[in-house]
Parts: C-alpha cells; structure tokens; sequence
C-alpha cells in the first residue's frame, strides 16, 4: 500500500504507542505462527527438500494434523490483520516482526521517510526513499521545518 499522508514528527511520534501494541502483538502470533507449523510437518512424513508439495500423514494423527492446520490458517488471517491495521494508519511497513516502520514526510524538497524502530520511545531517525534502514540519519534541529 502506498502511503498518502504527510507526516510531521509530532503526528508520527503520536503513533508509536499503537505500533508497540501492534508490533507485540504481531511477534506473540507469529512466534506461535512458527511453532505451529513445525510441529505440522513433524506430524507429515515429508522430504521438503526433495518433494516440497507431497506429504502424507500417519491415520492416527489426522485429527491433530487438521487442528492445527486450523490454528495456522487463523494465525495467518491474524498476522495480515494486524498488517492491515497498521497499514490504514498510513505508514510503511518495512518489516513488522522486528518493528521497522516508516512514516512519509518531506525534507526540504524531497520526500522522505521518517523511521521507527521497534523499541525507540520517538521519532529520531529519516531515511531517504531508496536507502531503507541502512541510510538512517540522525534528525537534526531544522531537518524538518
């Protein structure tokens, strides 16, 4: 999703509160997300390696199989909610397990992002578009005026 909106810092460190709850969130059901499916093809008798879409399951163990086959497809509808959510916010989702989010504003002439950091308690960082968390400045009195 493309973003619209402007952000100024004060507008964006306004939100940091929300994408903490958010990013925790994300990191609990995809931990769990992880768990789940190994212990899936624990219960399959697969060679992923060799026959990545043949598997086959002991008759025993088809019950526990499609229940948790059940509780990866809710964790996987859970996880892009949570990306949606954050998404209609208008920011940047660089990567939502280790809380990498931009915010689109402008620096001069040029539009740029804003970047928050899962853990960072504000705003202090831009990037230009193209240079992604790598190109992270410090922002500086006057930056964004």
């Amino acid at each position: 999703m493309k973003p619209t909106k402007i952000f100024n810092i004060k507008e964006a460190n306004l939100l940091i509160p929300e994408l903490k709850s958010s990013v925790d969130q994300y990191r609990v059901k995809y931990d769990s997300y992880l768990e789940i499916r190994s212990e899936l093809m624990a219960l399959t008798n697969s060679d992923p390696e060799h026959r990545p879409n043949q598997f086959s399951v002991d008759f025993d163990k088809i019950e526990e199989f499609k229940y948790k086959k059940s509780l990866l497809n809710i964790l996987e509808k859970q996880l892009h909610m949570i990306v949606q959510d954050l998404e209609s916010l208008d920011v940047v989702i660089q990567d939502p397990y280790k809380g990498l989010i931009d915010f689109l504003t402008r620096r001069e002439e040029e539009h740029v992002f804003l970047c928050w950091s899962y853990g960072e308690t504000e705003i202090s960082n831009w990037h230009r578009i193209p240079d992604g968390f790598a190109g992270r400045h410090r922002i500086k009195n006057g930056d964004f005026n």
